[in-house]
């Protein structure tokens, strides 16, 4: 019989011929192939959408106070997955892009409606991202996004690795490292004729 490592039975299965691995080798494959796919990605992916929420925060950055109106539509209208975006169209004239799902349309009420608002906020990765509203006010002064809720919600965007992200993810992963470590071993004693 052969001395077989848990590592080099965890290298036969990404790597191994059918015949060394045996009965159901294209699924212990694709179990392990996938749990290293998203062990790697979900890190890089993370890493990837914090940098949208980079930049300098007020004062530092300056701080844009408006009135104006909402409206919603597609970001990208060409692009295959047709990104969601609201839009702030400001009284001057200018119109600045939210990052989608950033902020609860259906708090502010129905986007489209041309109601008037009055909104703070600045734009991320200085200057040149999306803008980041950090107050929003009905003209009567009612309070629909608080800036409390807003730095919250920026400081988990920023944050590549905040909790909740990674239970989600580790959640997802875990089950199929287990699966594999059960291949592996099983592995490893088919070699050592255990």
């Amino acid at each position: 019989m052969t001395k077989v490592s848990l590592l080099n039975s965890f290298w036969i299965l990404l790597n191994g011929s059918d015949y060394q691995i045996g009965e159901g080798y294209t699924w212990k494959k694709t179990v392990f192939r996938t749990a290293v796919a998203f062990s790697v990605a979900f890190p890089l992916f993370n890493l990837s959408f914090s940098q949208l929420y980079t930049g300098a925060l007020p004062p530092k950055a300056s701080l844009i106070r408006s009135i104006g109106n909402f409206t919603t539509g597609n970001y990208d209208r060409y692009a295959l997955n047709r990104r969601y975006s609201i839009n702030f169209h400001a009284a001057d004239g200018k119109t600045y892009y939210l990052m989608d799902g950033d902020l609860n349309i259906e708090k502010i009420g129905n986007p489209n409606t041309g109601t008037i608002l009055y909104v703070e906020g600045f734009i991320l990765m200085d200057g040149h991202g999306f803008f980041w509203p950090t107050l929003i006010k009905e003209l009567d002064g009612k309070t629909l996004l608080h800036q409390d809720d807003s730095n919250r919600s920026l400081a988990e965007n920023r944050d590549p690795f905040t909790m909740k992200k990674l239970l989600w993810e580790y959640g997802l992963v875990l089950p199929l490292w287990l699966i594999s470590l059960s291949n592996a071993i099983k592995l490893r004693n088919k070699f050592r004729g255990i």
